[in-house]
């Protein structure tokens, strides 16, 4: 065999290994949702979602045809699916986000039975309505720690953009830190940490608890806003120790058929 195909198929054979040894190392995030097996559609019934009718369907990742995601009606509704940290442990939750044209939503953890109220939120993520003068794109989160108001504004996004979100959230102290960026695949750096403008990085729950956070719970509210709008949600996973994994649970994206094609190029000219 030719020495520079060698020297390909190891290339080759490097990639897979580490690609094993990335699923292998990210093994504790485990899948909450990926919308994969469910049915197009309403998303109420599916999978332990339960929803206000017309508020959440499975549809086609805009941005690509072979993924599924769910689109978030935000005019005003409710959704919920059950998840479980228990009081005292700490958890990193993931999840892709990705919104447009939007009213108010939020999204987060709730220890709530049957949460439906703002105030039902722990962990609280989401943006405001936007309006005819202002297109309110900035992610924002709920801090308890604010002497007044509710809202800390952290970051200005782009609509049509997906995101990667890290919450690593402390339900013994009823506190979450929230990493951000629109790296495929990519993990998370200490300059993605999101903080106020205050410089703080630490918030506390929209309400604090002493029970176990037993809802990811999605509340949107359209208000006197002209616009309606949607955003979606993919790949929600959850950590099952308290260490903080600022990887991606999803596995790096290799195309083999274009090594395989690089190869026998490769074969073709050094025959």
């Amino acid at each position: 065999m030719h020495l520079v195909t060698i020297k390909i198929m190891s290339v080759v054979v490097s990639l897979w290994a580490g690609l094993f040894m990335a699923v292998t190392a990210q093994a504790t995030f485990q899948v909450v949702e990926d919308f994969e097996n469910l049915a197009l559609g309403n998303i109420n019934g599916q999978n332990g979602w339960l929803a206000t009718p017309g508020s959440g369907f499975v549809v086609l990742d805009p941005s690509d045809g072979n993924n599924q995601v769910m689109k978030v009606i935000t005019e005003s509704g409710n959704l919920r699916k059950g998840i479980s940290i228990k009081q005292g442990t700490k958890r990193m939750l993931f999840l892709r986000f990705r919104f447009e044209e939007h009213c108010e939503f939020s999204f987060g953890l709730s220890p709530v039975v049957s949460p439906y109220r703002h105030i039902h939120f722990g962990p609280e993520l989401g943006m405001a309505s936007a309006t005819a003068a202002d297109p309110n794109n900035e992610f924002r989160v709920a801090n308890g720690f604010l002497p007044h108001g509710i809202y800390d504004e952290l970051k200005t996004i782009a609509p049509g953009t997906w995101y990667n979100i890290w919450i690593l959230v402390n339900n013994a102290l009823s506190t979450y830190q929230v990493w951000m960026n629109s790296v495929c695949g990519g993990k998370a750096q200490a300059t993605d940490l999101l903080v106020n403008s205050d410089g703080e990085s630490l918030f506390r729950f929209r309400t604090s608890t002493n029970n176990d956070l037993i809802n990811f719970f999605i509340k949107t509210a359209c208000g006197a806003s002209p616009i309606d709008g949607h955003f979606y949600l993919d790949d929600i996973f959850l950590e099952d120790t308290g260490d903080i994994n600022l990887n991606n649970p999803l596995p790096p994206r290799v195309v083999p058929p274009l090594l395989m094609l690089l190869l026998l190029n490769e074969y073709s000219t050094n025959r």
